[in-house]
């Protein structure tokens, strides 16, 4: 069982529907430098600030399930992440008419499908655990079946470590496209859930892989990604629900 959440881990949390410090700041009563000093741990928070912050996360969690249920998807209420489900877009043939002997016209147009990644943005203040503790229950369920989460690293640091896609970034710098200490963002290799990889295991190997991470980024994880199998059997979207607050 999840431990306790701290204040901390609360704002993180509502940080991911609010969307930005400023909204976040708006809805506990203060400015958003002191959310971001809060949330870096720049100064403590305060005892008076707990019952703000209470009332900020309830409304966080009532918006993160009302989304995941107009997406179809998991809700953890231990560890409550906005999730969107960006729409598939696909060109498929559409009848727009009839012509005169009876026969239809048909034209390709962009049609929205149910996307097939899951993400929660925002999670830049979220600690490995925490974003572990998030995982594993989205990964118990048969929709998804991969999680990768993105970084954001220092262009020299990224190169040193070999990330993903390091060798670009050397060309980059070679011809003056980039500069050693710009921030590039990078996500880690993929965290499969297989029969022989259970749950419990995909979400500790996402944390094993942000913990190094955090040894040498500037942010672990600044967003969290979920990869849902393909399906054939996907209908078009006919109407889409208003998601955010």
């Amino acid at each position: 069982m999840p431990a306790k959440l701290s204040n901390q881990d609360k704002l993180a949390l509502a940080l991911t529907s609010a969307g930005s410090m400023r909204n976040l700041g708006a809805l506990v009563g203060v400015t958003h430098q002191k959310i971001g000093r809060w949330l870096r741990g720049d100064t403590p928070i305060p005892r008076e600030a707990t019952k703000a912050i209470n009332l900020a996360f309830k409304i966080h969690s009532e918006v993160a399930r009302d989304q995941a249920a107009v997406e179809g998807l998991p809700f953890n209420a231990r560890v409550p992440v906005f999730v969107t489900r960006p729409d598939l877009i696909k060109k498929v043939p559409v009848v727009v008419g009839i012509k005169p002997d009876g026969s239809p016209i048909i034209r390709i147009r962009p049609k929205a499908f149910p996307g097939q990644r899951a993400i929660v943005n925002k999670t830049d203040y979220m600690r490995p655990e925490l974003i572990a503790q998030a995982v594993e229950p989205l990964m118990q369920s048969p929709l998804f079946g991969a999680v990768t989460a993105r970084s954001v690293i220092r262009a020299k640091d990224a190169i040193k470590q070999k990330v993903s896609g390091f060798q670009a970034l050397q060309n980059q710098l070679a011809r003056d496209e980039l500069r050693p200490n710009d921030p590039v963002r990078r996500y880690t290799d993929y965290s499969n859930k297989t029969r022989f990889s259970p749950p419990d295991e995909v979400a500790a190997d996402l944390q094993a892989k942000l913990e190094q991470r955090a040894q040498y980024a500037l942010t672990p994880a600044d967003s969290v990604v979920f990869f849902l199998p393909k399906s054939n059997n996907e209908q078009p979207i006919t109407r889409k629900k208003s998601r955010r607050r």
